[in-house]
C-alpha cells in the first residue's frame, strides 16, 4: 500500500524476513479479497484506518515466497487514503519511517526490498 502525506511515503523497517524497508504489503488469506487484504495489513502493520483506496497498478512479480512452493507473487497497489495516527506492529515492524522518494534511494543498508523497489520505480510510485 502506498500513503503519501506532505510528499512523504510511508515505510515500514521490517522485524521478519526479508529484513529490509518496505511499503506495507502482505498476502491475502483465504476468503479475504485484495481489498479486504489491503485494508487488514495496513491496520495490522501501522495502525491506520482505510478512508479510501484506489488501485494503483498490479502485475505478477518473480520473487521468493514465504508460502510453500512460492516463486511469485501477484502484486495489486493500492493508494490509500488513511485516518488516525501510525503505530507500528510490534511484530512486525521495527519502526514506521516517513521518507521523500529521495530519501529511499540513498537508505542505508539493508535499504529498501530490491524487488519492490525495482518494481515501483518501474510502475512511476518512486
Amino acid at each position: 500500500m502506498v500513503v503519501e502525506k506532505d510528499g512523504k511515503l510511508l515505510l515500514i523497517e521490517r522485524k521478519i524476513f526479508p529484513l529490509t524497508y518496505a511499503f506495507s504489503a502482505g498476502h491475502v488469506d483465504e476468503g479475504e479479497t485484495y481489498e479486504q487484504a489491503a485494508v487488514r495489513e495496513l491496520k495490522e502493520e501501522v495502525g491506520l484506518d482505510t478512508v479510501s483506496m484506489e488501485l494503483f497498478a498490479e502485475g505478477r512479480v518473480e520473487n521468493p515466497c514465504s508460502r510453500p512452493e512460492g516463486t511469485w507473487h501477484y502484486w495489486k497497489v493500492y493508494k490509500m487514503q488513511t485516518a488516525g495516527e501510525v503505530k507500528p506492529s510490534e511484530e512486525e515492524a521495527k519502526q514506521a519511517l516517513w521518507l521523500t522518494r529521495e530519501e529511499i534511494k540513498n537508505l542505508p543498508p539493508p535499504g529498501f526490498e530490491p524487488i519492490m523497489f525495482e518494481w515501483y520505480q518501474e510502475h512511476g510510485i518512486i
